[in-house]
């Protein structure tokens, strides 16, 4: 928008003073005397317009790259949850034809990690089904075990991730741990909370041991960690 500013600005200062010198009559009011006042008048006042045009121009452009320059180092000190430094994420669909059971997927995930790990380099591998700030993911209604229901069950957005995935996007842990090998389908199943759930839910409390029961599908978890918030909807919003 500024450039194309700039250049709608160069163009009109540029034409309307090329336009003037090729007035017939200017060459007319040079030959006569009688008319070099009025002549003069009129130039002046279109000089004096042109120079407020410019300067009212000039401020407009240095008050939207005020507005710029604020807004990017505003953004700058925003603190996304995670830190974006040496870290490389790709996309990776499977075709359905190939890989349409889960333990199939679950196998080739598991593999490629293992590979990307021994990369020179690479100190730690992960995966996730939805990348922050990447907008909204799979939700999920919940109650917390063990306390009366209140009304309907509260909404939840949720990640799959891989036990490396903080690490390597380097979301630090508040509390308790995060994912390990052993946390599969042959054992408990455990959650790990981000800190605004655990502040909301479990005030004054530690929420390491407390179970979540998930629907959609039914599914009960132990909470065995606490890391960071992580914006997901972009810098500007909430969660």
């Amino acid at each position: 928008f500024t450039l194309l500013l700039s250049l709608c600005t160069s163009i009109i200062f540029g034409l309307i003073p090329a336009l003037q010198t090729t007035r017939p009559a200017l060459t007319e009011s040079l030959k006569e005397g009688g008319r070099s006042s009025a002549s003069g008048v009129y130039s002046k006042r279109h000089r004096m317009l042109l120079v407020i045009s410019e300067v009212a121009l000039a401020l407009l452009l240095s008050i939207g790259a005020g507005l710029m320059v604020r807004s990017y180092l505003s953004v700058q000190s925003i603190n996304p949850g995670f830190d974006p430094e040496h870290v490389l994420s790709l996309r990776i669909t499977l075709p359905g034809s190939k890989y349409s059971a889960e333990h199939q997927r679950v196998s080739f995930y598991r593999e490629l990690l293992e590979q990307v790990k021994t990369v020179p380099g690479v100190q730690s591998a992960g995966a996730v089904n939805d990348l922050p700030l990447a907008g909204p993911g799979s939700s999920t209604s919940f109650s917390v075990k063990g306390r009366p229901k209140e009304g309907q069950n509260p909404l939840t957005e949720y990640r799959i991730v891989t036990p490396d995935y903080f690490r390597a996007m380097n979301i630090p842990l508040l509390n308790g741990r995060t994912f390990n090998e052993t946390d599969d389908e042959k054992h408990q199943g455990v959650i790990v909370i981000n800190e605004t759930l655990a502040r909301r839910f479990f005030p004054n409390q530690n929420p390491i041991g407390h179970h979540l029961a998930l629907s959609g599908p039914p599914d009960e978890r132990e909470i065995v960690g606490v890391v960071q918030d992580v914006k997901d909807y972009g810098l500007d919003a909430e969660g």
